[in-house]
């Protein structure tokens, strides 16, 4: 562009109300927004740290009226149950109860130090104890509890990085959305209770299943290898998992296992090796 035509240009927005000024200034800033968005949003797909928003369920648990935040220590391994225990262990004098309603959030692709919700109706019983790299998350006190029936919501929500590489749970009721270690994970559902799995991504994955327990797992994606182990009447359900092999290492009789998959996905796990 010549220097003639920069200064008539230069004359034109001089002479142009503000209003036109700032409308222009809209349209040229809105489509750079929007593009640099966009490769935002692309960056946390590819590295399966994008969350749907309906699935983003913090605020809900940072709710003060009916939550407290905790920190809880690193680690590697996270083994959780949502029975409540009271009483002396040491002298066999202790009550356990389990509320079949109870329910267990887990949350991956936390930034930062995990932290914990925790129902203040709970608050009290809320204990964690780590050994070696094993954080242990329970609920528990000497005195004897009666009813634990009244509070209503999320026991707790754990917020774990990525650090986390193995989760056994049993007791509740569980729902986990997100990545935890994206090389290798392994899963460990103990007991009659639900464990829904959304948006899991990681290289290789390890679950195991025993007792009555329920397992959902769904969109997970870029899975290598999944080993199984299905014991007693265990129940698990794949729908629209991105795997590439299925490795069965145990499954008894009364086990039983569901895959739903779309499109050309069938086609990859009837030609895989089981």
């Amino acid at each position: 562009m010549s220097i003639k035509k920069i200064r008539i240009t230069i004359k034109i927005l001089l002479t142009m109300k503000t209003s036109t000024k700032l409308l222009i200034a809209f349209f040229i800033v809105l489509p750079v927004t929007l593009f640099a968005y966009n490769l935002l949003m692309k960056k946390q797909y590819l590295t399966g740290s994008l969350v749907l928003l309906k699935e983003r369920l913090y605020d809900d648990l940072t709710d003060t009226t009916q939550y407290v935040k905790k920190p809880i220590p690193q680690c590697k391994y996270v083994v959780i149950s949502g029975e409540i225990a009271s009483g002396d262990f040491g002298h066999h004098n202790y009550l356990q109860v389990w509320n079949n309603n109870s329910q267990i959030s887990i949350y991956g692709n936390h930034q930062g130090k995990s932290i914990a919700f925790v129902n203040k109706y709970y608050e009290s019983l809320f204990k964690t104890k780590v050994i070696k790299d094993t954080l242990y998350v329970y609920f528990y006190r000497q005195k004897r509890i009666g009813n634990v029936n009244g509070a209503s919501g999320v026991l707790t929500g754990l917020y774990l990085n990525n650090n986390v590489e193995y989760i056994r749970v049993t007791r509740a009721n569980f729902n986990s959305t997100g990545s935890y270690n994206l090389k290798r994970l392994t899963l460990s559902v103990m007991g009659n209770n639900n464990f829904v799995i959304n948006n899991l991504q990681t290289n290789q994955l390890n679950l195991a299943a025993k007792g009555e327990a329920t397992v959902t797992m769904n969109d997970a994606k870029n899975i290598s290898d999944l080993s199984y182990s299905l014991f007693d009447s265990t129940k698990v359900q794949f729908n629209n998992c991105h795997i590439r092999a299925y490795k069965p290492l145990h499954i008894d009789t009364a086990a039983k296992m569901d895959i739903t998959i779309k499109g050309n996905a069938i086609q990859q796990y009837l030609s895989a090796k089981h």
